[in-house]
């Protein structure tokens, strides 16, 4: 097994269906983005022009803990790639500090080929808030990927470790 070692810097655009939660406080009239942090990666057929239809909950659990649930189905015209992301996690928010531990159920079909994996990864990071619309972060995650079949043409079973950093912007 080899391991991947990946240093991101990340500053992008947060969406409100994001994920992680930042909590507002009760003298801000707008609540805080949702932001998500996952340790799992996209598959090289996704890219950033993918088309994708997502339904994700988040269910308390408690003051601290939630649970975390998405489906996604997404299409990529540009390579001629199709594929669907069924996700279970459990997320626990102490203030700053988020820790998330989440398991991923993959499809993929395309002209370079397909086949189906599975992903598990933690991710531990600490946000800042920087002014009322902007939040910075660092994030250390480890995440395993597994075929269960021979993977297609650029795809290999592997576990990464990462960090990343960044901040939303409004």
């Amino acid at each position: 097994m080899r391991l991947a070692v990946c240093v991101l810097c990340v500053a992008a655009s947060a969406r409100a269906d994001d994920g992680l939660s930042l909590h507002a406080g009760p003298h801000d009239a707008e609540p805080a983005p949702q932001l998500t942090l996952d340790p799992l990666l996209e598959a090289r057929f996704e890219t950033l022009h993918a088309d994708e239809d997502t339904t994700a909950a988040r269910i308390p659990l408690g003051h601290h803990l939630a649970v975390q649930l998405e489906n996604t189905a997404w299409s990529n015209r540009d390579i001629a790639a199709r594929g669907w992301r069924s996700v279970a996690g459990i997320t626990a928010d102490h203030g700053h500090w988020h820790l998330s531990a989440l398991a991923s159920w993959n499809g993929v079909d395309g002209r370079f080929g397909g086949g189906r994996y599975t992903d598990y990864g933690v991710s531990l990071a600490r946000t800042f808030r920087l002014s009322r619309w902007m939040t910075a972060w660092i994030a250390l995650s480890i995440a395993h990927r597994q075929w269960s079949d021979t993977p297609p043409v650029g795809e290999r079973d592997g576990t990464a470790v990462m960090l990343t950093i960044g901040t939303t912007f409004r």
